[in-house]
């Protein structure tokens, strides 16, 4: 499970992430999707240059899953005691079509998120993202 405070984590993150492309931290970070009738599952997969948090460090990863988009917030690098700044690399997606965002769920695991989304209706999805001028891509 996700940290005790990632609510509050969440509601700032889904406010401040402005519209546009999503960030790809210098390449570092690769995602690809894959679907089932009833789920879209993206993963998201860092590489061995990424400082990933520790365990006790939770509220690092924020999620945020709306019927229309969904938010991926992971600070990577060293915690309050390292001294540098952490990069945040942050994933924003406007779905294709809806989901259920109390049916979906995130996994997390070493250098990986995977989240699991559950579509609303049980139709094939073209792409993962609808672009903001309404094309898919």
């Amino acid at each position: 499970p996700l940290g005790p405070n990632h609510a509050a984590a969440a509601e700032a993150v889904e406010t401040a992430i402005p519209r546009g492309p999503s960030a790809t931290a210098g390449g570092r970070v690769r995602h690809f999707w894959i679907q089932s009738a009833t789920h879209v599952v993206v993963d998201v997969r860092f590489d061995e240059s990424c400082v990933w948090p520790r365990k006790g460090e939770r509220e690092a990863i924020v999620s945020v899953v709306r019927p229309r988009a969904t938010v991926l917030q992971v600070a990577l690098g060293e915690g309050s005691g390292g001294g540098r700044a952490r990069e945040q690399y942050k994933l924003l997606l406007y779905l294709h079509d809806l989901v259920v965002p109390a049916e979906s769920e995130v996994r997390l695991s070493f250098r990986r998120v995977r989240l699991v989304l559950k579509k609303q209706g049980a139709q094939r999805w073209p792409t993962v993202e609808k672009r903001s001028d309404g094309q898919e891509g």
